[in-house]
């Protein structure tokens, strides 16, 4: 058990890499294309539920309608899109 979990912990951590890389990635992008401030666009681009992020927002001076529309787009464009990528994979 041990041996499998050590073998598993390089694609975890590859894992987490790649989520902070496209989350910085999104924030800067957000905040250069539509001048977005660097809460609200790195809120924005995090993953997690939509109530708990609009929360979040709201708590911390973020803008909440912003927030809430961008991650209604990202839920939406996971839905959409993957099945299509998957396919094409």
């Amino acid at each position: 058990l041990v041996s499998q979990l050590s073998s598993y912990s390089i694609a975890v951590f590859i894992v987490i890499v790649e989520t902070l890389v496209i989350i910085l990635l999104n924030t800067f992008l957000l905040r250069r294309l539509f001048k977005m401030s660097p809460l609200t666009s790195l809120i924005a681009s995090s993953p997690g539920a939509l109530s708990d992020m609009t929360l979040l927002s709201e708590e911390l001076g973020g803008d909440m309608p912003t927030v809430a529309a961008l991650q209604i787009a990202r839920m939406f464009s996971i839905v959409l899109i993957i099945p299509y990528l998957t396919d094409f994979i």
